[in-house]
């Protein structure tokens, strides 16, 4: 596929000079770049964030929040505050 694309003039000199550094023409430095960036987007994520996107939602189906935070609520009523240390 032939596509024409307009860079900015910084993005251009950055093509102009990797094609000078690895020999290769700009249309190749550009489709090594979109390759690299397509494959990038691939790789598995970090395992924070997978237990993060695996979490979201998991109380979607729940109809008892209400109640839940409710009980919530009067359990950390009846607990004592800790003593207060005396002023110096």
């Amino acid at each position: 596929m032939v596509r024409q694309i307009n860079l900015t003039e910084s993005n251009g000199r950055k093509v102009e000079e990797l094609s000078r550094q690895t020999g290769k023409t700009p249309d190749e430095v550009v489709n090594d770049v979109v390759g690299q960036f397509g494959s990038s987007s691939q790789q598995p994520l970090p395992p924070w964030k997978a237990a993060l996107m695996q979490a979201a939602g998991m109380w979607k189906d729940r109809d008892d929040i209400p109640e839940l935070m409710a009980e919530l609520r009067r359990e950390s009523n009846r607990i004592e505050p800790p003593d207060q240390p005396e002023p110096l």
